[in-house]
């Protein structure tokens, strides 16, 4: 995960800027009914397989390219795919289907070598977008929908020479919540909090309600145990939903060693991990490779089996298996691990030839305290705050790394503050007779205020001298427009990193603005 800056929660946040500063970053207040937002960039998991074939066209029609073209509208081979042919009734599509986990996410790459007469429209697992130029370009898409297509009209002519897919995960994020005291006492996670969690192309935003969790005022700090890190696997098991097919020897692409011993058979296939053998004597191991376990750590351990046989299958970490599995069903149960290596094991039990279909196998840890987060936040007071005010920026579009186009995100943050000292800007416009009278023919009048912001540490103020970029600036749930356009902290003698600033507001309500939260 990228972790962004410049925002009111940002993680992995240190006074290490400044030089020889030796004052603590002063926690954040919260009220009980407070709402922290903050939002990060999903990263394709270091594990994640390529899923789309032939990814650079290198293979022919003839040749066995998986692709499917309008000939001779389209070629395909040589490294690109290009239609070459333009004129009445040329619009036409290629494609490939057998992709995308429907209702999983992807990270998708497309190089335009050449493009004219118009536009190329791609259709990847649902969603469609067009582009107009050469170049390179990222997609990050929900999966509704099988299928990598691309289309060009009558007058298009063009090339590409790179169309891949990841798979992203980021629905197996989750957000921790460490005391004082260093303890985790809630994980949220998209199955059980959805409304915790907004997945907005390549974007990622948290949204921690307080007066949900029903904690006791005190101290806190948010934690992510990221999807792309899967630290001590306590995320998932890296092609654990078996979507990813292949067979023995397919080993960094479907994340499982499958191992023989015998003339048994292993596959990954049609969703399901399959074991084919011969009868007594054959023995066969799974090993899913990118999955690290940390020892000493308890895993809830759940295992579809469709068809068992005359089977027994285990599942080991390290060298605590657990129970024997030998029926079909869903079978759960709980392992300690000693070591970092899991192992599925099927061990026929007679004579007779046998097939073992698993259809998925899941962790979970055990206990929530056994959680590492991968990065934490600023430390947050949470209780109930007197003469504070809530800052919030409004945006309508994109800012910066931020995605607020078609999502709930509006960053904010609680200061001690004050509002006052008044000042009164005005223009006029005044017309003098011939007789020497004067007369005032336009006036208008703004007024406008100080927000007086009590020391805050470095990261606030970091997010504070963006204010004046927004559309516009909720205080309160009140409509405001920063004045200023520069931000410029005030620091004390013996202080070179929290400081108190000044900005200069005015009330501007428009009815089209985003709400303020």
């Amino acid at each position: 995960m990228i972790y962004l800056a410049t925002q009111p929660y940002p993680f992995d946040v240190s006074q290490d800027e400044c030089d020889c500063c030796e004052e603590d970053i002063i926690p954040q207040l919260v009220n009980q009914t407070d709402v922290t937002q903050f939002q990060n960039i999903v990263e394709v998991p270091d594990w994640s397989p390529q899923v789309v074939e032939d990814p650079t066209f290198i293979l022919t029609v003839g040749g066995g390219s998986p692709w499917t073209i309008v000939s001779p509208t389209w070629t395909v081979g040589g490294g690109q795919l290009c239609k070459v042919l333009s004129g009445v009734a040329s619009a036409s599509q290629c494609f490939q289907l057998g992709i995308f986990n429907i209702g999983s996410y992807y990270q998708v790459n497309i190089v335009v070598d050449s493009l004219s007469g118009g536009t190329f429209d791609f259709t990847i697992a649902g969603n469609a977008f067009s582009v107009s130029s050469a170049g390179e370009y990222q997609f990050n898409v929900f999966a509704s929908a099988d299928g990598a297509r691309v289309f060009g009209d009558d007058d298009v002519l063009g090339c590409v020479s790179l169309y891949e897919a990841y798979e992203i995960l980021p629905q197996y994020t989750k957000w921790l919540i460490k005391d004082s005291q260093g303890d985790i006492v809630e994980v949220l996670d998209q199955d059980n909090d959805p409304d915790a969690f907004e997945i907005n192309g390549k974007n990622i935003t948290g949204y921690i309600d307080w007066s949900e969790l029903s904690l006791p005022d005190g101290c806190y700090c948010i934690c992510v145990a990221a999807a792309s890190e899967n630290t001590c696997v306590q995320n998932y098991i890296p092609n654990g939903e078996f979507n990813v097919s292949g067979a023995s020897g397919d080993d960094q692409t479907t994340g499982w060693q499958l191992n023989n011993n015998g003339p048994g058979t292993w596959t990954i296939q049609l969703g399901r991990l399959r074991y084919t053998s011969n009868g007594a004597g054959n023995q066969g191991t799974a090993i899913p490779i990118f999955a690290n376990f940390c020892e000493g750590v308890s895993y809830d351990i759940e295992v579809l089996v469709v068809i068992s046989g005359s089977t027994d299958i285990s599942v080991r970490i390290g060298s605590i298996a657990g129970p024997a599995i030998g029926s079909a069903g869903v079978h759960n149960f709980t392992i300690v691990a000693d070591g970092s290596g899991m192992t599925i094991t099927a061990l026929p039990l007679g004579p007779e030839g046998t097939i073992v279909l698993i259809e998925y196998i899941r962790v979970s840890l055990a206990n929530e305290s056994e959680y590492t987060p991968d990065a934490c936040g600023p430390q947050i007071n949470l209780g109930t705050h007197e003469c504070t005010h809530l800052i919030n920026a409004c945006h309508n579009s994109n800012v910066g790394k931020f995605n607020f186009k078609d999502s709930l995100f509006s960053p904010h943050v609680r200061l001690h503050s004050k509002i006052g000292r008044a000042g009164y800007g005005g223009d006029r416009v005044t017309s003098t007779l011939s007789n020497s009278e004067k007369n005032n023919v336009y006036f208008s009048r703004e007024k406008i205020k100080q927000i007086q912001i009590d020391t805050a540490s470095t990261y606030i103020h970091d997010f504070l001298s963006t204010l004046m970029g927004y559309k516009y600036v909720g205080i309160d749930g009140v409509r405001h427009h920063m004045e200023d356009d520069e931000y410029q902290p005030v620091y004390g003698d013996n202080d070179n990193c929290n400081a108190q600033s000044s900005i200069q507001i005015s009330k501007a309500p428009q009815q089209d603005d985003p709400a303020i939260i």
